[in-house]
């Protein structure tokens, strides 16, 4: 019994050794990501710097407000450029469309038992508006004038 409770005292020890451990390991790990954190920062006031020198200006909040503009022409360049493709997309699709609307007629042949049908149109007679004396209107007129 007397070796079950030191047993016990030990495990008890232990126990707490290694909750101090994870404790202290935590707090390690906190303090290395605020050094990162901070090195991060450092090095981003540092780029700043340099940009701020390079565009001569004075100071963080004018260095952003530049940086602001620069964000805002991107962005209308990008939303530009997606609708110039869209444009071209659409116009493509129109074309698309339409040249598959436009009907052949190479394959069609006149057959002249039609021309009572169709008046002079078969032997020339659509007019000129102009020289018929028509209104501007479409004339078809037959072979032997309007």
């Amino acid at each position: 019994e007397k070796i079950n409770r030191e047993l016990s005292r030990l495990e008890d020890e232990e126990s707490s050794a290694e909750n101090l451990l994870l404790e202290r390991q935590r707090q390690v790990n906190e303090a290395l990501a605020r050094i990162s954190r901070l090195r991060q920062m450092q090095k981003q006031l540092c780029k700043k710097g340099v940009e701020m020198l390079k565009k001569g200006l004075d100071d963080m909040e004018e260095l952003e407000e530049e940086e602001r503009k620069e964000a805002e022409e991107k962005s209308r360049r990008e939303e530009l450029e997606r609708v110039r493709v869209r444009e071209a997309e659409l116009v493509f699709q129109v074309q698309s469309s339409c040249a598959t609307q436009v009907v052949d007629f190479s394959g069609f042949s006149f057959d002249p038992s039609m021309e009572d049908l169709f008046g002079g149109i078969a032997q020339g007679g659509i007019t000129d508006p102009s020289s018929s004396g028509g209104t501007g209107g479409s004339n078809v007129g037959t072979s032997s004038g309007a």
